[in-house]
C-alpha cells in the first residue's frame, strides 16, 4: 500500500469514527446540574415571575449595607431572614434589644420591611452566643425578640411554643409556596468539636420531638406548589469542617426520610452562616428530583480569605462577593411552575443563576 492509499485509508477510519460517537447518547456527567443560561434566558424572555422571593444572612448591624437598595430594585414579595441578622451575642437582652433596634430603623432596611412581607429565623449570633444550642440560658426571651424584629403577628400559631420554628404560605398570581422555618439552635444538642473542627456523632439531635412532629405535619400540605425549608446551617454539604447539619448525620438522615415519605411537593431547603453563598444538590433514593440546598449569606461581610473547599455537592461557583439571592417562580403553558434561582451583589450585579425546575 503506498502512502496516498494509507492516508486514504485513515482519513476513512477517522471519518467513521466521527459518525459512530456523532450518533451515540453519552452519559450525562453531571446529573445533578441545573438547566443552562438558555434556559434562564427564555424564562425571563418570556414573561414577568409571578412570584419573587429574596433571602440572605449574615448581617452586622453597625456596618455598612449596600446591597437593600438592590433587594428593593428586584421588587420581591418578601424578604426571608436566614439567620444572624443581627450580631447579639450576648446574655443581656436590653443589649439585644438595642441591637435589632438599630437594624430595623437602618434607613433603607425600613424601605424594605415597609415594601414586602418579612419573614425570618436565627442562626448563632442572633440567637446570643456563638455555635449555640439548647445550653444558652436567654433562648426564651431571645425567641420573643426575634418575632418582635420581624413582626410577627402575635396570632401567629409560633408564639405559642418553645423554639423559633413557624411556618407561612405566600401566594401571588396563583403560584403558592410554604415556607417552613425550623429552628436548629434551641434544641438543639451539643455536638462533638476539638479546636474548631466538628465530628461526626449520631447521638446528639437538632430540633427535639416536638419541632419534629410539627414538622411531620408541616410537610403533609397537598396545596402547595413548592415547599421551601428554611434554617441556619447548611443540611447538605458534608465536606467542611464548620457547622453543618452533617456534624449530626442521624438528624440529617431524618430530615431528609421526612422529605421523601411526608410530602408530593418539591422541597427546597435554605441555609445561611458561611459568609459565602453556594448552591449544592443531592439525589436522594425514591426523591424523583434533586433537592437542593440554597447558601445565601453574607449581606456585610464575607469569607473574603476563601481559597477553596471541598463539597462534594456543589453545582456552579462559590460566591464570596456581599450578596443576597433571589427566587422567581414562572408557570408555564403546562401550568407547570418553573424555579429561576439568581444570586446578586452590589450595584444590581447579577453573580451567578440557575434554573432549579
Amino acid at each position: 500500500m503506498n502512502d496516498r492509499q494509507i492516508r486514504l485509508s485513515s482519513w476513512c477510519l477517522f471519518m467513521l469514527i466521527c459518525a459512530f460517537f456523532s450518533c451515540k447518547q453519552l452519559p450525562d456527567k453531571q446529573p445533578l446540574a441545573a438547566h443552562s443560561s438558555p434556559t434562564t434566558h427564555d424564562l425571563e424572555q418570556a414573561e414577568q415571575p409571578l412570584l419573587k422571593l429574596a433571602i440572605g444572612s449574615c448581617n452586622k448591624q453597625n456596618e455598612e449595607q449596600p446591597l437593600w437598595d438592590d433587594v428593593l430594585n428586584q421588587k420581591p414579595n418578601a424578604w426571608v431572614w436566614l439567620g444572624d441578622n443581627i450580631y447579639g451575642d450576648t446574655e443581656d437582652m436590653n443589649v439585644m434589644k438595642e441591637k435589632y433596634n438599630i437594624q430595623y430603623n437602618h434607613p433603607t432596611y425600613t424601605e424594605v420591611r415597609e415594601s414586602m412581607d418579612i419573614y425570618g429565623i436565627w442562626d448563632d449570633h442572633d440567637y446570643g452566643v456563638n455555635d449555640g444550642g439548647e445550653e444558652y440560658s436567654k433562648k426564651a426571651e431571645s425567641r420573643d425578640l426575634l418575632f418582635e424584629f420581624i413582626e410577627l403577628p402575635k396570632t401567629d400559631k409560633a408564639w405559642k411554643h418553645e423554639g423559633a420554628y413557624q411556618s407561612h404560605i405566600i401566594k401571588s398570581d396563583g403560584v403558592l409556596v410554604k415556607l417552613i422555618l425550623i429552628d436548629s439552635r434551641y434544641f438543639r444538642e451539643k455536638p462533638s468539636r476539638k479546636l474548631n473542627v466538628y465530628s461526626k456523632e449520631y447521638g446528639p439531635d437538632i430540633l427535639g420531638e416536638d419541632q419534629w412532629e410539627w414538622l411531620e405535619k408541616e410537610l403533609q400540605d397537598e396545596n402547595a406548589d413548592y415547599i421551601i425549608i428554611g434554617n441556619g446551617i447548611q443540611i447538605i454539604p458534608e465536606d467542611h469542617k464548620y457547622e453543618k447539619w452533617a456534624n449530626l448525620p442521624s438528624s440529617r438522615d431524618r430530615l431528609f426520610n421526612l422529605i421523601k415519605r411526608k410530602t408530593n411537593q418539591r422541597v427546597i431547603l435554605l441555609s445561611g452562616d458561611r459568609h459565602l453563598s453556594e448552591v449544592s444538590a443531592i439525589q436522594l433514593d425514591s426523591l424523583s428530583y434533586p433537592l437542593y440546598d440554597i447558601t445565601s449569606s453574607g449581606l456585610t461581610h464575607t469569607y473574603r480569605s476563601f481559597q477553596g473547599e471541598t463539597n462534594q455537592h456543589r453545582i456552579g461557583d462559590v460566591i464570596t462577593e456581599k450578596s443576597f439571592g433571589l427566587f422567581k417562580f414562572y408557570k408555564n403553558e403546562d401550568d407547570d411552575i418553573k424555579v429561576l434561582y439568581q444570586i446578586w451583589g452590589d450595584n444590581n450585579k447579577k453573580l451567578q443563576e440557575l434554573v432549579l425546575f
